[in-house]
């Protein structure tokens, strides 16, 4: 038998039998696959009836030369994000009365 028929064997062996280690990350890892799988299956069920419950608080109103600058909190204690996100606001009274738009491009939920 010559040197190079055995190292042949040798390797043979080894791909045969993998080390117990081996299979116990491939094991790790084979379940961590299908828990996230099962998570964001579940989160995609849930998300059907989800609805955003956006809450706006007026924070401060200075009264400009030109108007108004009033600073406003958005905050979505739903469990579904929005996006784009529309706000009119119209502060003043009479011929002062002025109203102006702003739009949040995303407000994630719980936030």
């Amino acid at each position: 038998m010559e040197l190079d028929d055995l190292t042949k064997g040798l390797r043979a062996e080894q791909v045969q039998s993998a080390p117990l280690l081996e299979k116990i990350v491939a094991l790790v890892g084979v379940i961590i696959v299908v828990a996230v799988l099962g998570i964001l299956g579940y989160e995609a069920s849930r998300r059907e009836d989800a609805v955003p419950e956006i809450i706006l608080t007026k924070a401060d109103v200075k009264a400009l030369s030109e108007g108004y600058w009033v600073k406003i909190l958005a905050e979505n204690k739903g469990t579904s994000a929005t996006a784009d996100l529309v706000i009119e606001g119209t502060v003043g009274e009479g011929d002062e009365k002025q109203t102006s738009t702003v739009t949040f491009d995303y407000v994630p939920a719980h936030s």
